[in-house]
């Protein structure tokens, strides 16, 4: 696309702010591509942008390859501690 990170993170800012519904819409940013390659956090936003749509969910998630691996509250609490905070 020839854009910077920062340039294709405001690119997908917009795309994802035209679907929310003025009055109607709670819009959450969580700096989507920081650290994401571009292309990826494209389809973080999309997923986010359409969760109630499976098909678009599936089409989205298609040659993902495996999972990432979650980690629990529990977890948090464990590593926190040991990094003593």
């Amino acid at each position: 696309s020839g854009l910077s990170g920062f340039g294709s993170e405001i690119v997908q800012f917009q795309k994802a702010l035209a679907h929310v519904e003025q009055g109607y819409s709670l819009f959450l940013l969580d700096e989507f591509a920081r650290g994401t390659n571009p292309d990826e956090g494209a389809v973080i936003v999309q997923a986010v942008t359409n969760y109630e749509n499976p098909k678009i969910i599936a089409e989205l998630s298609e040659d993902l390859g495996e999972a990432m691996v979650g980690i629990n509250e529990e977890e948090i609490e464990i590593l926190m501690a040991e990094r003593g905070k």
